[in-house]
């Protein structure tokens, strides 16, 4: 009669151990930190992080680029053929605001249309590969078409 009774109480605990790990899991998955979706469409902290990443590096860059526009004889920032990847990007900008090897973006597009003037377009390397911009006139945006 014990045995029976301390087997029952060992299977009750074993159930009650699995309904709370399922529902831990269920819980952490609704909000997003195991990787699922989650109740909202907004991006995940990790995408957030990669956003703010991308936009921090383009802020230095934007710093870079006004740094050869002041130091340039020409007075002006380099021309769209100048820059057409993001080694060339890499190349043009000072060697003390250069970026790392491993950038929080994907380079896009590079054009200058007169000297005063630059817009540059890139990928974030967030989940949705949002395009950010900068030019001369702005910092570092979401691209809105």
């Amino acid at each position: 009669m014990r045995s029976e009774a301390g087997a029952a109480s060992l299977i009750g605990m074993v159930l009650s151990l699995v309904v709370v790990l399922v529902a831990a899991f269920i819980m952490l998955q609704s909000r997003g930190l195991l990787g699922g979706k989650g109740g909202e469409e907004g991006p995940t902290p990790i995408d957030q992080a990669l956003m703010v990443s991308a936009i921090t590096e383009l802020r230095l860059v934007k710093q870079g680029l006004e740094m050869y526009r002041s130091l340039s004889s020409s007075g002006g920032y380099p021309a769209s053929s100048e820059i057409n990847s993001i080694e060339e990007l890499r190349a043009v900008l000072p060697t003390y605001l250069a970026l790392s090897d491993s950038v929080s973006f994907t380079f896009n597009s590079y054009i200058s249309t007169a000297p005063d003037q630059f817009l540059l377009k890139v990928h974030a390397n967030d989940t949705g590969r949002t395009v950010l911009e900068v030019s001369s006139d702005f910092g570092p945006r979401r691209f809105e078409p």
